[in-house]
């Protein structure tokens, strides 16, 4: 056959331009007109009809993968990429906390409101949370609680803090011998949480909420906990905070807060007339258990009876006591006396 090679023009022929005898357009068009005779001349010898003229397509370029390229996944909408995932995480968190903070089961729409979430989000996470164990629904109402992996979670958590451990008999023997709560606090964080308490036997008795994040700079257990920072630490959380560190200050300043911390470190102990909550007093003594941890052993009672008389006859046995667990601890540095 005239023209180019079959595979020529199977893939791709030069003179496309032209009629060629591989069918395209090649020396019947060409500019001599040689071609166009010499095709001439074979049709009459072999009785065959000119090939109708026509144009050859352009190839179409095969793009073909490295062998070292990753494989693709088929099913982007499944997956979420890193920043989505960490928004979503964030979120869940935030539906786990307002659940807590709330005290009672909360429905999707009622939980949006607070978070400033859509509807539809906050439903999505919490079937899963749900399929967790981290969150349940009430059958009959359809509002979202708390489920019972969080407690699994909390009671690890508590667990693995060496110092409630030794400090439960202490707190105990404390609480039978003045008849008030007994409490253990330690910072987390710009907040304190309370990881043991020993409630008073007395009916009318004061009581914080074990797990709860409290303010910081509220507070005796709060203040002693702020006493064990650096000074470099302690005005960076000032920045952090705000004004209210201040408030229970006087005068509510950064250097008023600096004198009342010194105040608390050269006695040893701190004092707390209605502060975090209302209608409580509350004297805490710190709990060295390493050279850059304390922890903040408290007592609380109600305003009407735990006074400012009885208050100063508990502080003695409360910072005996915070000397005793420090030591079962094996720090031995003596707190002030």
């Amino acid at each position: 056959m005239a023209g180019c090679s079959p595979e020529y023009a199977f893939s791709f022929c030069p003179c496309w331009l032209f009629t060629c005898g591989c069918g395209g357009e090649s020396s019947r068009a060409s500019p001599s007109g040689r071609g166009s005779d010499r095709d001439a001349a074979n049709d009459a010898a072999y009785g065959t009809k000119p090939a109708r003229s026509r144009r050859l397509p352009r190839p179409v370029p095969v793009r073909r993968r490295s062998p070292l390229a990753k494989p693709r996944c088929h099913n982007h909408s499944s997956l979420l990429r890193g920043s989505n995932m960490n928004e979503s995480v964030r979120k869940a968190a935030d539906i786990l906390s307002a659940l807590a903070d709330v005290g009672r089961d909360a429905s999707a729409r009622e939980i949006g409101v607070l978070l400033d979430l859509p509807k539809s989000t906050v439903q999505r996470l919490l079937q899963a949370l749900e399929q967790s164990g981290l969150v349940r629904q009430d059958a009959a109402s359809r509002r979202y609680g708390l489920g019972p992996k969080t407690l699994t979670l909390g009671m690890s958590y508590l667990d693995r803090i060496d110092v409630r451990s030794q400090a439960l008999p202490h707190m105990m023997r404390l609480r039978d011998d003045l008849d008030e709560t007994i409490a253990l606090a330690v910072r987390v964080g710009h907040s304190r949480v309370y990881v043991e308490q020993v409630e008073s036997r007395s009916g009318l008795k004061a009581k914080a909420e074990v797990g709860r994040p409290y303010p910081l700079w509220a507070g005796a257990a709060g203040r002693v906990l702020l006493a064990s920072l650096p000074r470099e630490e302690l005005i960076r959380f000032t920045l952090d905070v705000g004004d209210a560190a201040f408030t229970h200050v006087n005068p509510p300043t950064l250097n008023g807060l600096l004198a009342q911390i010194e105040e608390t470190r050269r006695r040893g102990y701190a004092w707390a007339f209605e502060e975090a909550m209302r209608g409580v007093h509350t004297v805490a003594a710190p709990i060295p258990i390493s050279m850059s941890e304390v922890a903040a052993l408290s007592v609380s009672g109600p305003s009407t009876w735990f006074d400012e008389s009885r208050m100063k006859d508990a502080t003695g046995p409360l910072m005996d006591a915070a000397r005793a667990i420090s030591s079962s601890m094996g720090y031995t540095n003596p707190l002030p006396r």
